[in-house]
């Protein structure tokens, strides 16, 4: 009789809540990923090389000047388009989104809408404006899907600023954009969940001048509290390299684009990867980045220095240099394990449930046989 009580409470409950469970909610999982173009980043992202960022979502990208925010936001673009999004609404701080670059990065400008926004608070309504709309437009079109992108929130200022200058007053923000940038974000995340709708969002960062010590994430452009929104935060950095073409007239003919996952509910975080980027080509040496985790998992078997087996390929025995089996020439070798690798990756990547269950007289045995360094570990 409880039972029967308690459902008929939790069916009134949801109705007037518009709440269900989470095995049955349409929210506890993404609908659909985009691919970044990149096998590594997607692997970073979502855990799997296939995936990507999650629909209904908001990702950051946040970096210095010219570390690939904008092209893996253009590749993104591109990707969603392949896979039938409907339209792309583009909020356009810097003035920057330019028809060659686009058309370039495989995108077709038809489908991008080009929103000018001119600070943090007008960003806020036109965003939370397209949110409702789409929400308002899938009533009719559930299947239908779409992007946002905002580039960038670092160059957007407080309405504030934007006011004082008009009376010609230079006021510092201290600390008013941190607030209004957090309250922003703060206001997307749930729209941008309801539409089903994935948000890109690009960012500054630099380094703390009051930090002590050199840290690995650097402080982003809006205030410590964007550290913690998004599902995924992606910090991106670039080293140039030497063109490997010894005819060419440049001396720097690649750079190497780093990413590291500062944040991220898909899978676990801290993760990092490389794409090397020619600036002929392309996207180029896609296996080099997951050739350790290819190794770590299995696929590869180390045989002597420099060298390793592959037991998928059609001759098990044969060695191969590492500098081969991250190369384009040995995609067909990498096809053989491919899923399996993919099936391998999603698993050790995913989050773990904690395990209470430990032996404490093992523990106990454990530091007495070890040094500082090791109980640091």
């Amino acid at each position: 009789m409880a039972g029967a009580n308690f459902k008929s409470f939790l069916n009134k409950y949801r109705e007037k809540t518009g709440s269900s469970s989470i095995s049955e909610s349409r929210y506890g999982e993404p609908s659909y990923w985009i691919s970044t173009g990149s096998m590594a980043l997607n692997r970073i992202c979502s855990g799997s090389i296939k995936k990507g960022i999650p629909s209904g979502r908001i990702t950051v990208l946040a970096g210095e000047n010219s570390v690939g925010k904008s092209l893996i936001a253009a590749t993104l673009i591109a990707n969603a388009q392949k896979d039938g999004c409907q339209h792309v609404f583009y909020f356009d701080s810097e003035g920057g989104a330019g028809r060659k670059f686009f058309e370039n990065a495989g995108c077709d400008p038809e489908s991008i809408e080009q929103i000018l926004v001119e600070n943090v608070e007008d960003a806020q309504i036109k965003i939370l404006d397209t949110f409702n709309m789409i929400m308002e437009y899938k009533e009719k079109d559930p299947e239908s899907k779409f992007l946002c992108v905002l580039d960038s929130l670092g160059t957007l200022v407080a309405a504030k600023v934007l006011r004082d200058a008009e009376k010609d007053k230079v006021v510092s923000e201290m600390g008013g954009r941190a607030k209004v940038v957090n309250n922003m974000m703060k206001a997307l995340t749930i729209p941008a969940l309801k539409s089903d709708t994935p948000m890109i969002v690009i960012n500054h960062v630099y380094d703390d001048p009051a930090s002590l010590f050199t840290s690995k994430i650097k402080a982003q452009g809006g205030g410590k509290g964007l550290g913690y929104m998004g599902s995924i935060n992606i910090q991106c950095s670039r080293c140039l390299e030497k063109d490997e073409d010894k005819n060419s007239e440049s001396f720097y003919g690649q750079s190497r684009l780093h990413f590291f996952t500062i944040k991220n509910r898909m899978v676990r975080p801290s993760l990092e990867c490389d794409i090397w980027l020619d600036f002929k080509k392309g996207f180029v040496k896609q296996w080099k980045s997951l050739f350790d985790e290819a190794v770590r998992g299995g696929f590869f078997i180390n045989t002597k220095q420099g060298w390793y087996s592959c037991p998928t390929w059609e001759d098990p025995e044969k060695n191969f240099r590492t500098s081969y089996l991250q190369s384009n020439q040995a995609t067909p070798i990498w096809k053989t394990f491919l899923d399996k690798f993919n099936e391998w990756s999603e698993n050790d990547l995913a989050y773990k449930a904690l395990d209470q269950n430990i032996d404490e007289d093992e523990l106990d045995e454990l530091v007495e046989n070890s040094d500082d360094e090791d109980i640091d570990k």
